[in-house]
């Protein structure tokens, strides 16, 4: 296939095409019919749009349409750290009790140390230090009093699409 198309220019663009790879660049809408906007943005029938798309995947142009569902974003509650100093011998007992919180993210163990002995590690949900406070009462009603420390989340540095 190389051979072939060695030398050979591809067509140009039409003005639709490139209206259509410019749309597509914006954000598609969470419907049963994301590409609707988009042929209404164009002045074109929904099903001229969808060609269009189906002549770029034909011309090897598009390989493929994919969302990225943004966990966090404007209006999105930020995630905090908390982590607990909870004996060993007692996680399978509070292990459970964490389910009970969609707030929580996500909960963990690792093995203590003498700087640093919390052995549960959670990611929390929350939209402010205070409400983060009050979710960590709540909590701490569930699995009892234990030592632990609130590492609030100051700006987000790093994320894999």
């Amino acid at each position: 296939q190389g051979e072939k198309r060695r030398g050979v220019q591809p067509p140009p663009l039409t003005l639709d095409e490139l209206r259509l790879i410019s749309l597509m660049q914006e954000p598609l809408l969470l419907t049963d019919e994301p590409f609707r906007k988009i042929s209404e943005s164009m002045n074109v029938p929904e099903a001229i749009a969808l060609n269009l798309l189906g002549g770029f995947a034909q011309k090897g142009y598009l390989k493929r349409i994919g969302a990225y569902l943004e966990s966090r974003g404007p209006g999105r509650d930020p995630r905090h750290l908390v982590v607990w100093q909870i004996a060993e011998e007692k996680l399978e007992k509070v292990r459970g009790f964490f389910e009970e919180f969609p707030e929580i993210v996500y909960a963990d163990s690792r093995p203590g140390y003498p700087v640093f002995p919390y052995t549960v590690s959670m990611l929390i949900r929350a939209g402010s230090l205070g409400e983060l406070g009050i979710f960590v009462k709540q909590i701490e009603a569930r699995i009892g009093q234990w030592p632990h420390r609130i590492i609030a989340t100051i700006r987000e540095i790093k994320r894999l699409r």
